[in-house]
């Protein structure tokens, strides 16, 4: 009995998807971590991998999902469409920093600029990926949650009716499977949406910390030797701006110290 009782279980097992896989270990998983907690108050590893568990089956579903002939005929357009949006914010807070750290207009410092809103380009892609997460939990359990009460009133009325009740018991089994696969999509999304978060913290904190990195950036590409220029020290990189401006930056150390000044005047030759 109880190896008729297992081998139909390990049937039932290999029949499932890799998705679905994921999603029963994360729901074992956290199981055995909410009881372990309620023991002994401490938490446990467990519970990460069960939010791995959940956040590795939502990656498969959003990779079946991006793989669809109906996504691969729209999806071409679209995420250009995003990425250039994308691409556009990163210039936002990517000018920001660059007038911070060097104090001077950042439209002078088109190459400074670019090159940080390449790096925090990521981080901009990574925040919206949440937001679409997010958003996308949630609608679905609204949308879950208004078809059920739309079908549960229409199935009250009609209950008298022999044929309702064979649609009936369909739909009771098939609104159970919608609730259980929207509610593993949603721990997952949140599982991914956490992890991205944390990664997104700790690779681009230093950056908004230590202004001295952008103006290395600024130093090794905007910053230029011209000794011929006139009006300009020797020796000193240099940057022009309006106004017969001038900024000058000298390396110390692993930061650069930002001078300003005007062109000189210089007879004509």
């Amino acid at each position: 009995m109880l190896r008729n009782i297992l081998e139909a279980t390990a049937n039932k097992w290999r029949q499932r998807s890799l998705e679905d896989k994921s999603y029963v270990i994360g729901m074992v998983l956290g199981t055995i971590s909410t009881v372990h907690f309620l023991i002994t108050h401490e938490g446990s590893a467990l519970s990460l991998c069960a939010m791995a568990s959940f956040g590795f089956g939502f990656a498969i579903w959003c990779r079946s999902i991006y793989c669809s002939r109906w996504v691969s005929k729209v999806k071409g357009t679209v995420f250009y469409l995003f990425h250039a949006c994308v691409g556009f914010i990163s210039l936002i807070p990517a000018r920001s920093l660059v007038g911070l750290a060097i104090g001077l207009p950042p439209q002078d410092f088109d190459l400074t600029v670019l090159m940080l809103a390449a790096i925090i380009y990521p981080a901009i892609l990574l925040m919206a990926i949440i937001s679409v997460l997010v958003i996308g939990t949630i609608i679905s359990w609204l949308g879950v949650g208004i078809v059920l009460a739309i079908a549960s009133t229409i199935s009250g009325i009609l209950v008298p009716m022999p044929w309702v009740q064979i649609r009936l018991n369909q739909w009771k089994s098939a609104r159970e499977k919608i609730v259980k696969q929207v509610a593993a999509k949603s721990i997952g999304a949140f599982a991914v949406a956490i992890v991205v978060a944390y990664l997104a913290t700790v690779i681009y904190e230093p950056i908004f910390r230590h202004q001295n990195l952008v103006r290395l950036i600024a130093y090794a590409v905007d910053y230029q030797y011209a000794k011929l220029y006139p009006g300009i020290e020797p020796g000193k990189k240099f940057h022009l701006h309006d106004n017969a401006v001038v900024s000058y930056a000298e390396l110390d150390g692993w930061d650069v110290k930002i001078r300003v000044g005007k062109v000189k005047e210089s007879p004509c030759l």
